[in-house]
């Protein structure tokens, strides 16, 4: 894995989460919180550590599911409902709090300036990441949503507040939001929406919208759209290099 290596994150007295690490190679202290898709912290989230290290920026991917890690077990067998259930009963305050803990050891690890760094989700990822974009007081210097419901899973057990939409006057740092257009599990409409009203409340924002559905990125999977994923690579890159002050250097692998 190139620079990456694993280490452990103290959540609390209780629990510990195990997490990649990937160094800049160079003398740059921006970094990147980088948050998973509900399968967990899988060998797709170390390659995206490496990649982004390349571009310029050290990264932590904390293992989001450590209090309960039968939630990748089931998402892995297919069993999203449940998977989903289990994730919502952690509670979205103690998840956003595991966030500060990630980047508080990417600080210890690698040297990272607090004020330069930025949390990447995707999917449940990216439903964490705009609840810590909207988070009172948490301070990160960007967001980056890809395909996260800004809308939560109050259906699935998760408490109706706090809610990334409901919140989104709120929005504490700049963003960006990637969906595809035709995503049938999370409408397009509710990122449009929740960019809307950030805007309206003088919050920066954006949507980049692709021709994919959901998942597009992720290049393990079956969903992955290559068009999709470079486009928004780029516009990643080009994002983060405005937000932490980088290098756009980071360029997409061949596949």
């Amino acid at each position: 894995m190139g620079q990456t290596r694993e280490i452990g994150v103290v959540l609390d007295e209780h629990v510990t989460a195990r997490a990649y690490v990937a160094p800049c190679p160079d003398s740059s202290r921006a970094g990147v919180v980088l948050v998973h898709e509900i399968e967990g912290l899988t060998p797709h989230f170390a390659d995206l550590c490496e990649r982004l290290a390349e571009a310029g920026y050290s990264v932590i991917a904390p293992d989001m599911l450590a209090r309960d890690p039968a939630i990748a077990k089931s998402a892995r067998a297919g069993d999203y409902p449940l998977a989903l259930q289990r994730f919502c009963r952690q509670g979205p305050e103690r998840l956003v709090s595991d966030l500060g803990a990630a980047r508080a050891a990417l600080v210890r690890e690698c040297q990272s300036d607090m004020a330069r760094i930025a949390v990447i989700g995707f999917c449940v990822g990216g439903y964490l990441t705009l609840l810590a974009a909207t988070e009172p007081d948490a301070n990160w210097a960007s967001a980056v949503s890809f395909y996260g419901p800004p809308t939560g899973y109050a259906a699935l057990g998760m408490p109706a507040e706090p809610n990334p939409l409901a919140r989104a006057g709120r929005l504490a740092c700049p963003a960006r939001l990637f969906h595809g257009r035709q995503d049938d599990l999370v409408p397009v409409g509710y990122s449009l929406e929740f960019a809307a009203k950030a805007q309206s409340a003088g919050g920066r924002v954006e949507v980049v919208l692709e021709n994919a559905g959901h998942a597009f990125f992720n290049d393990s999977r079956d969903t992955y759209r290559a068009p999709a994923a470079q486009h928004s690579w780029t516009e990643l890159l080009a994002f983060l290099d405005q937000t932490l002050d980088g290098t756009t250097a980071g360029s997409w692998p061949s596949l």
